[in-house]
C-alpha cells in the first residue's frame, strides 16, 4: 500500500483566492510601473525642453545686454561729452554691467538647483518602482512553484498514473486497472470497426456487369497468371539460391491485389437462377461457402513468407528439397481456380462476334498446351532432383551434367524435353536413365499425346469454322456466276451481283433471327417479358412524345406492341403519297435514306440519311395522312415499328389519352403544327415544319404581308396644272418619240440601199409609201418638225 497520504484537491481549491489576489496585485503593480515610467519620460522630456529654453533666453538676454550696453555707452558718451567728465562715465558703465551679470547669475543658479531637485526625485521614484517590481516577480515565482508542487503531489498519487513497474514496486496485486484498460481498447476497436462498416455501407454493391468490375477481373487474371508462372519457376528451379532475385516489393504488391480482390468479392452481387442477389449478407455467405477459403489461404501463405523471411534469403529458398515446404508453397497455386472462374465471368459478360469467339478459343488452346508443357517440365525436373537427393546411380540431370547449373539452363532443358515429348514423342537426345524415369516418361507420353491430339483437332475445327463462311460465299458466287453465264448476262451486271452477295454476307454474318427467336422461346415468360420491356423501353425513351402525352399505363401496353423487323439492303419501306399501315419506325441498327422521287425528271433527291437511334414516319402515324416522302434501307437494318391501328386500339381503353391523340392529329391536319410531335426540319433543324416547306430551301410567300401591301393606299395630292398645258406637253413628247423612230427607219433604209444597189427597185415603192405616211404624220403637228420635213424632202 502507499505510505504517503495523498493531498486532496480541496486543499488546492482553498488556495485559489490567494492566488487570484496575488495575481491582481501583480497586474496593478505592472500598471503602476508603466504609469511611473511614462511620468519619468515626460519629466526628462520637459527637463530637456527647459534647458533649451533657458539657453535661448540666455542668448537673447546677452544679445539684449550687448545692444543695451552700446546704447547706454552712446548716451553716456553724449552726456560725458556734454558734461566733459570721462571718469564718471566709465564708473557708471562698469557698475551697471556688474549689476546685470549678478542678476543673471543668481537667476541661472536657481534654475539649475530646481532642475537637480527634479532629477533626484525622479531617481528616487525609479528605485522604488524597481524594488516593487522585483518583489512582485519573486512572489509570482513562489506562487507558481507552489501550485506546481501541489499539482504534482495530487496527480502523481492517482492510481491511474501508475504503470506496471510502479505496481510491482509497491507490491500491488490488483488487476482491475489492466482489465479496464483492455476493455477500453477493445471498445475502441469495436467502434472503429463499426465506423468502417458504416463507411462501407455507403458504397454501392458492384453489379456483375459493372465496367469497373470487368476491367478489374481482366487485369487480375493477367497479373496473377504472370505471377504464378514466374513463382513456379523460382519455386522448383531456384530453390537452392539465397539471392533475393524477386524483390520484396513485388510480393507486397501481389498480396495487396489479393486482399483488394477479397474485398471486391464481398461486395459483388451474383445471379441465382434468374434472380440478381444484391443483399450483402447473402453475398458474404455465398462467397464464404465458395472461394473465400482458397483465396484467404493463398494470401495467408504469401503473407507468412513475407513476414517470416530470414537472413534476407529468397522467398522460395529450400536447399534441402523438403517435400513439406514444397507442398506448403503449392497452396498459392489455388489462385489458378480463381483465374478460371473470373475468365468465365468475363466471357459471359463480353459479347463477341463469331470470328472473335473462334480466335479466342484458338488462343485458349495454345495457352493450354503451354501450361501443360510447363507442368510436365516441372515434374520431370523434380524427378531428377529427388533422384539426386536419394543418391541414385544415374539420373537424366547427372547424365547431361545439369546438376549445379543455373536455374535458367535447367528450366530450358526441361521445357525442351516436355515439348518434344508432347509433339513428336521425343527426338532421343534427352532420354530416361533408370526405371523410374522410364515409367514417368511412359505415363507422360500417353497423357500428353492424347492432350496434344485433342488440341490439334480443336484447332483444325476452329480454322475450318473460320473458313466455313467464306467457303459458303464462294460457293454461292460460283452458282450465280454459272447461271449468269448461261443467260449471257453482261460483265457489268455480273460484278454488281457478286459485290451485292459479298455485301449481304458481311451484313448477315452476325445475325440469325430464327436462332434468336428459337432460344428466346426456351426462356420463361417472366424473363421474356423483362427482356422485351428492357429493349423496347430503351428504344421508346429516345422519342419523348409518348412519355409527355400519354400515361404510364398506356406506355406499358405500347411497349408490348413494338415489333422487330429486318430490312434488306435497298429495300423500300414506304413510298411518297402512299397509304400503308402508317406505322412509326425506330432504327436500332443500320442506315435509312429519306428521299423524294421526281416523276418528271425520273430521279430522286435525298432529303436525309438516318442512322441508329433515329426514327421516321411520325407524321402519318399521328395524323393519318399519306406519306410525305419515301424511305429505303441502305444496308441490312433492324427496325422496331408501332402499328397505328394497334395504338388506337390501346388508346380507346383510356379516354384521356385518346383525346390527346386526336388533339395532336387535328393540330397537324388543320393547322400544320408539328411542334407537338417534336418534329424538326431535316434541313434547318428548326421544329414546326417539314423540309418540303422549309423557307431555307423554297420560296415561301407571306400571304398576310402581300395582302396588307396591296391593300395599302396613300392619299394623292393633286397639282394645280391646267389641262391644255398638260395636253400640249404630252403631244410634244409623243412627236419627239415618233420623230426619233422615223429617223432610225430612214437610216436603216439608206444603209440597205448603199450596201445592196439591186434592191432599189424593190424598196422604191415601200419608200414612197413610207414617205407619204411620214408627211401625213408631221403635217398633223403644229409646225415643230419643219427641220425634219426639210431633211426628208431632201
Amino acid at each position: 500500500m502507499l505510505t504517503e497520504k495523498p493531498l486532496k484537491l480541496e486543499c488546492i481549491v482553498k488556495f485559489e483566492p490567494f492566488f487570484q489576489k496575488q495575481g491582481d496585485n501583480f497586474v496593478s503593480c505592472k500598471e503602476l510601473e508603466l504609469v511611473n515610467t511614462k511620468i519619468i519620460q515626460d519629466l526628462q522630456i520637459s527637463q530637456n525642453q527647459i534647458k533649451v529654453q533657458l539657453q535661448e533666453k540666455l542668448q537673447q538676454k546677452i544679445s539684449f545686454i550687448d545692444c543695451k550696453k552700446e546704447e547706454d555707452i552712446y548716451k553716456n558718451q553724449i552726456q560725458v561729452f556734454s558734461l566733459g567728465s570721462e571718469q564718471l562715465i566709465r564708473k557708471e558703465i562698469s557698475k551697471q554691467i556688474t549689476q546685470f551679470y549678478q542678476k543673471q547669475k543668481n537667476q541661472l543658479c536657481k534654475e539649475i538647483n530646481t532642475q537637480n531637485d527634479r532629477e533626484k526625485g525622479n531617481q528616487i521614484i525609479l528605485n522604488l518602482l524597481n524594488n516593487s517590481e522585483n518583489r512582485i516577480i519573486n512572489i509570482k515565482n513562489h506562487v507558481e512553484n507552489f501550485i506546481k508542487i501541489l499539482k504534482n503531489r495530487y496527480f502523481q498519487t492517482k492510481p491511474i498514473n501508475l504503470n506496471h513497474n510502479d505496481l510491482s514496486i509497491i507490491n500491488d496485486k490488483s488487476y482491475f486497472l489492466q482489465k479496464n484498460q483492455k476493455q477500453i481498447l477493445f471498445l475502441q476497436k469495436i467502434r472503429k470497426i463499426i465506423n468502417l462498416l458504416n463507411i462501407l455501407g455507403h458504397i454501392k454493391v458492384f453489379m456483375p456487369t459493372n465496367r469497373f468490375l470487368l476491367f478489374w477481373n481482366m487485369l487480375y487474371c493477367f497479373i496473377v497468371s504472370c505471377f504464378l508462372y514466374f513463382y513456379s519457376i523460382l519455386l522448383f528451379f531456384n530453390y537452392d539460391f539465397e539471392e533475393n532475385i524477386v524483390s520484396m516489393r513485388l510480393f507486397i504488391v501481389i498480396i495487396c491485389i489479393f486482399l483488394i480482390d477479397i474485398l471486391i468479392n464481398f461486395n459483388t452481387a451474383f445471379f441465382q437462377n434468374d434472380q440478381l442477389i444484391c443483399y450483402r449478407k447473402k453475398i458474404a455467405f455465398k462467397y464464404l461457402q465458395s472461394f473465400f477459403f482458397t483465396d484467404f489461404l493463398s494470401s495467408l501463405v504469401l503473407f507468412q513468407k513475407i513476414i517470416f523471411q530470414q537472413n534476407n534469403k529468397c522467398l522460395v529458398h529450400n536447399p534441402e528439397n523438403e517435400l513439406g515446404l514444397f507442398l506448403f508453397d503449392l497452396i498459392i497455386f489455388f489462385k489458378g481456380f480463381d483465374i478460371l472462374r473470373k475468365k468465365q465471368n468475363v466471357e459471359c459478360i463480353i459479347t463477341l462476334k463469331e470470328y472473335q469467339k473462334l480466335i479466342l478459343k484458338l488462343i485458349d488452346l495454345i495457352i493450354l498446351i503451354i501450361v501443360v508443357a510447363h507442368l510436365v517440365c516441372i515434374l520431370w525436373h523434380g524427378l531428377g532432383i529427388y533422384e539426386e537427393k536419394y543418391n541414385f546411380d544415374i539420373s537424366w540431370l547427372s547424365k547431361y551434367s545439369l546438376v549445379g547449373q543455373n536455374w535458367q539452363i535447367r528450366y530450358i532443358y526441361s521445357l525442351y524435353w516436355s515439348i518434344t515429348t508432347m509433339t513428336t514423342i521425343g527426338y532421343g537426345d534427352i532420354t530416361p536413365q533408370n526405371p523410374y524415369e522410364v515409367f514417368f516418361v511412359s505415363v507422360n507420353m500417353i497423357f500428353t499425346s492424347c492432350l496434344f491430339a485433342y488440341s490439334i483437332n480443336n484447332i483444325g475445327m476452329i480454322l475450318q469454322e473460320i473458313e466455313k463462311q467464306s467457303k459458303e460465299l464462294n460457293q454461292n458466287i460460283s452458282i450465280i456466276q454459272r447461271y449468269l453465264d448461261r443467260k449471257n448476262v453482261n460483265a457489268n451486271l455480273k460484278s454488281r451481283v457478286r459485290n451485292y452477295l459479298i455485301f449481304l454476307q458481311e451484313e448477315q454474318k452476325d445475325r440469325d433471327k430464327e436462332s434468336e427467336d428459337r432460344i428466346l422461346d426456351k426462356l420463361s415468360n417472366r424473363l421474356r417479358d423483362e427482356i422485351t420491356q428492357e429493349i423496347n423501353s430503351n428504344i421508346l425513351k429516345k422519342y419523348n412524345v409518348f412519355y409527355e402525352n400519354f400515361t404510364q399505363q398506356t406506355i406499358k401496353k405500347v411497349i408490348y406492341i413494338m415489333n422487330e423487323i429486318l430490312i434488306q439492303p435497298n429495300q423500300v419501306i414506304f413510298k411518297d403519297n402512299e397509304y400503308d399501315n402508317q406505322s412509326i419506325y425506330f432504327i436500332q441498327s443500320g442506315n435509312i435514306e429519306i428521299f423524294h422521287y421526281n416523276l418528271f425528271e425520273k430521279n430522286h433527291s435525298v432529303i436525309k440519311q438516318l442512322s441508329s437511334g433515329d426514327f421516321f414516319g411520325e407524321i402519318s402515324f399521328f395524323s393519318g395522312l399519306p406519306r410525305k416522302a419515301s424511305a429505303r434501307s441502305l444496308n441490312l437494318s433492324t427496325l422496331y415499328k408501332i402499328d397505328r391501328d394497334q395504338l388506337i386500339y390501346i388508346l380507346n381503353q383510356n379516354q384521356t389519352d385518346f383525346e390527346r391523340f386526336k388533339m395532336i392529329q387535328e393540330q397537324i391536319v388543320f393547322q400544320n403544327d408539328y411542334s407537338t410531335i417534336q418534329m424538326k426540319c431535316y434541313s434547318c433543324k428548326i421544329p414546326g415544319h417539314m423540309a418540303q416547306n422549309c423557307p431555307k430551301l423554297h420560296q415561301i410567300f407571306d400571304k398576310q404581308f402581300l395582302i396588307l401591301k396591296n391593300n395599302f393606299s396613300q392619299p394623292q395630292t393633286r397639282q394645280n396644272i391646267s389641262y391644255q398645258q398638260f395636253k400640249k406637253r404630252k403631244n410634244i413628247i409623243l412627236s419627239k418619240q415618233k420623230t426619233n423612230n422615223n429617223n432610225n427607219n430612214i437610216l436603216y433604209v439608206r444603209q440597205l440601199i448603199k450596201f445592196n444597189p439591186d434592191n432599189i427597185k424593190k424598196l422604191k415603192f415601200n419608200a414612197q409609201f413610207m414617205k407619204s405616211n411620214i408627211m401625213a404624220l408631221f403635217e398633223s403637228d403644229e409646225g415643230d418638225n419643219e427641220g425634219t420635213l426639210y431633211w426628208i424632202r431632201k
